[in-house]
């Protein structure tokens, strides 16, 4: 899993393949990316707000769901984040 950590110090765990929305500052845009490509320069999505990236950690965990919603959208830990987990481009 990868652990994306906020400056502020929220916290979100995904699988690699697992998409997250991201800000790209350089092209000032929004877009999802597997989470195995997200970097520090990204920002995370936190209820409108773009936040900084702390720190990125890779690690071995247990007990983890894929929910499905309505929307295809979750908040984990106010972090915006896609119910999928793998996409064909």
């Amino acid at each position: 899993f990868y652990t994306f950590k906020t400056k502020q110090g929220n916290e979100i765990s995904l699988t690699a393949s697992h998409n997250i929305y991201v800000y790209l500052p350089q092209d000032d845009r929004i877009e999802h990316l597997r989470a195995s490509k997200v970097t520090l320069q990204h920002r995370l999505i936190m209820y409108n707000e773009k936040v900084e990236i702390e720190s990125i950690t890779l690690n071995t965990r247990s007990g983890y769901y894929s929910p499905l919603t309505l929307s295809s959208y979750l908040y984990i830990n106010n972090i915006s984040a896609s119910v999928f987990a793998d996409r064909y481009e």
